[in-house]
């Protein structure tokens, strides 16, 4: 009878052959590659080796390895309930989350949470005069703040036990149409990393503040976002605040500088007892201004403040200009503005936090 000689012509793996006629299995295409290159595995065996015990794992810890000397340091890492360095058990953080650091713990923080980057009680400070030095960057609380107009307070300091004073001199200085008042500021790049408004919901500034002498036409207790540039400026100079302000009685007042036009937003004279300011801006849009009152030396929950006001920040530039340049100079300002020659009219501010989300 005719009989198919088993043999093949393909090229390429897994080919469908005819079994062996007389095993009726097909043949056996395995490759060891250690016969064919066997000094080329050994060596890439030992490599990879090495590098395993050099960076070290849970159960392998040699002394040299990367793993024993960050131990050594001190160096935190994440790792699992398993492992060495710091504790983020499986499970901590959960899909979608980011890392949030808190104290030495690390901890997942929902996408789009609320966070605080800065909370500085000047009470707690020691005392530290702002004038020393005239204006320019002051290390305060371990933050660099910036103090301008230095030379028309008569107090400028930090005061253990009482917070950040600014006390005007009676030179005629204001924070509304021009910036000639003491001021001491933060810089926002300088406390949130890669700042880009753009991409921020918001960012809001909160403080907690008392005045003495509140009593004369134009005087104001200022929580402002400015326009912080390198070389001031009025021409180019940009602010939201909100004021405790009197102007025949006392109130409280939102407004907006672009240069040397002021437009004020609001003037309200109801629970003028708030000692909290809130200014919530949300890029190159939008700005909310609210008061409220403390609650036990802390910060009230938002949703008990009053809305003073909400205006359009957007004055003239559009919103891809304005979020470039306030990307890289938005700062937080306090002020205190005599706007007339008494010189008895002090603000103290205890506490000041910068959020964003």
């Amino acid at each position: 009878m005719a009989r198919k000689n088993w043999d093949t012509t393909f090229k390429g793996g897994s080919p469908i052959q005819d079994p062996d006629p007389i095993t009726d299995s097909q043949p056996d295409n395995t490759v060891d590659v250690d016969d064919i290159i066997p000094s080329h595995t050994a060596t890439l065996r030992e490599k990879i080796n090495a590098a395993v015990k050099l960076l070290g794992d849970s159960a392998n810890n040699p002394s040299g390895s990367v793993r024993s000397v960050l131990n050594a340091l001190g160096v935190s890492r994440l790792r699992t309930t398993s492992g060495g360095g710091t504790a983020l058990p499986v499970g901590a953080i959960a899909d979608g989350e980011f890392l949030k650091r808190v104290g030495a713990a690390l901890v997942g923080a929902p996408a789009g949470e609320l966070i605080t980057h800065i909370d500085l009680d000047f009470r707690t400070l020691a005392n530290q005069n702002l004038k020393t030095g005239g204006d320019g960057n002051k290390t305060i609380g371990g933050f660099t703040f910036y103090a301008d107009n230095t030379g028309v307070a008569t107090i400028l300091d930090i005061l253990n036990g009482t917070g950040l004073r600014i006390h005007p001199d009676a030179t005629n200085t204001n924070f509304a149409s021009s910036r000639t008042s003491p001021v001491v500021g933060i810089k926002l790049p300088d406390v949130i990393s890669g700042l880009n408004m753009t991409n921020k919901a918001f960012v809001r500034a909160w403080v907690m503040f008392s005045h003495v002498n509140l009593d004369a036409d134009f005087e104001i207790a200022a929580l402002a976002f400015e326009r912080k540039e390198p070389t001031f400026a009025l021409a180019t100079w940009m602010s939201w605040q909100l004021s405790r302000y009197h102007q025949d009685q006392a109130r409280f007042m939102a407004s907006r500088n672009v240069g040397a036009s002021n437009v004020t937003a609001i003037n309200q004279t109801d629970n003028l007892a708030d000692d909290i300011m809130m200014v919530k801006f949300y890029g190159p849009g939008h700005v909310e201004t609210y008061t409220g009152v403390s609650s036990g030396g802390d910060f009230p929950d938002e949703s008990t403040l009053r809305l003073r006001h909400s205006m359009q920040s957007l004055i003239t530039n559009s919103v891809e200009t304005m979020s470039r340049m306030l990307s890289s100079e938005l700062a937080v300002a306090m002020a205190a503005a005599p706007n007339n020659t008494s010189g008895t009219f002090q603000v103290t501010y205890q506490r000041l936090k910068i959020e964003s989300k």
